[in-house]
């Protein structure tokens, strides 16, 4: 078992679902 892999893949989606959050917020923001 490799857990440096899956902290990879842990990290990778924490960063893509703030980023989606960011641009929720963001547009939410302009309305």
């Amino acid at each position: 078992m490799n857990n440096l892999l899956v902290e990879d893949i842990i990290d990778e989606v924490i960063k893509r679902v703030k980023k989606e959050a960011f641009i929720e917020v963001e547009a939410s923001g302009k309305h």
